[in-house]
């Protein structure tokens, strides 16, 4: 009996002398041994990096223990030459079947096709753009203080961490400089308007906001409040005559139901309350005839009709005064931009009442 148990041993371990490329007698084979392996994949694989399990599979059934290393991965990574992946794109996949049979041997392997890109382990890759298996099965990229990209099978940059910049453009230390640049947090514009920080490298800048109706410069154009009219944040004021006085009113049907008018769109209101503005009120005196005012009672005292939107108390972003007079005995009340039709209105006897506010022209 003692005499059989070398063979006995021999015989289980048989499969994995067979794959190491020993005979089954533990003796080496000739070139006809090992079907299926290039001359090539008898050494050390250039170029191509094989992780533990990533190739094979756990020996199972009536083979070898099946708690030894994975008997496939030598046999199946052998039959992996640097020609392989560009002329037939697979690569044999498996271990020692239940029958024993060796990987890379017909009936014993799964094949991995791969229509596109090169097989690592049980997946088809593109070894050009994979991070994990950039240039190569296996090969991944890592870069200090970075994310990884893989761009014609080199390792890049593809983005640093939060608060890293990489200045020097080495892979080596990657993201190498901290930064206290937010991407996007509050910052104060080279105009002074309120903006959002921009990180370009170690470099922070503060980009200005798109133009708003607050008489300030947000886009630092050197104007403000530009484009108002498609941002609808000011109000035109309609000017008629009849029955003796003027009308000024927002309400164009209200001023022809009055008379003539004698201009459309002859200033603007703003139609938002803004810093040093005041209200504007549609008023009615005693006497029924229109004018007006920034006082709530609208000074008669009596509750104004409308509100026609926001003058300044001073000028501003391009505001311009707004003349008032008085005239005809005291019933009509006029307004002007213009400080000839003002002057020319005082030589008739209308009463200067000063500016009433500042306004905005067409």
């Amino acid at each position: 009996m003692s005499g059989a148990r070398p063979k006995l041993l021999m015989t289980l371990f048989s499969p994995l002398i067979c794959l190491s490329g020993l005979s089954c007698d533990g003796e080496p084979e000739g070139p006809s041994a090992g079907a299926g392996l290039s001359a090539a994949s008898q050494g050390p694989l250039s170029g191509v990096s094989l992780n533990a399990g990533q190739l094979g599979a756990p020996v199972a059934g009536g083979g070898a223990d099946a708690s030894l290393p994975n008997a496939g991965s030598a046999a199946a990574g052998e039959s992996v030459s640097e020609s392989a992946g560009e002329s037939a794109g697979e690569l044999a996949v498996g271990g020692v079947g239940g029958g024993g049979a060796g990987a890379g041997q017909p009936g014993g392997a799964e094949v991995i096709s791969c229509d596109e890109g090169v097989a690592c382990g049980v997946s088809c890759v593109d070894t050009n753009s994979d991070p994990s298996n950039c240039g190569g099965c296996g090969r991944t990229c890592v870069i200090p203080n970075a994310t990884a990209g893989c761009v014609a099978a080199q390792c890049v940059i593809e983005r640093c961490d939060l608060n890293h910049v990489d200045r020097d453009g080495q892979l080596s230390n990657g993201c190498e400089l901290e930064s206290s640049c937010v991407e996007g947090g509050a910052c104060l514009s080279e105009c002074g308007s309120e903006g959002l920080s921009s990180c370009l490298g170690d470099e922070e800048r503060c980009l200005p906001p798109e133009e708003r109706c607050n008489l300030i410069d947000d886009d630092c154009d050197g104007s403000c409040d530009e484009g108002w009219e498609a941002l609808g944040c000011r109000s035109p004021v309609h000017r008629g005559y009849g029955n003796g006085y003027h009308i000024y009113s927002t309400n164009l049907e209200q001023v022809r139901q009055n008379g003539a008018v004698e201009a459309e769109r002859f200033f603007y209101l703003s139609s938002l309350e803004l810093p040093n503005s005041r209200p504007v009120f549609f008023c009615r005196d005693a006497n029924n005839r229109p004018f007006l005012s920034n006082l709530t009672d609208c000074g008669v005292p009596r509750a104004p009709e409308a509100t026609l939107g926001f003058w300044l108390a001073a000028s501003s972003c391009g505001a311009q005064p707004l003349y008032h007079l008085l005239g005809g005995n005291g019933g009509d009340y006029f307004y002007t931009t213009s400080a000839t039709e003002r002057d020319y209105a005082l030589s008739l006897g209308f009463q200067d009442r000063g500016v009433a506010g500042y306004i905005w022209l067409p």
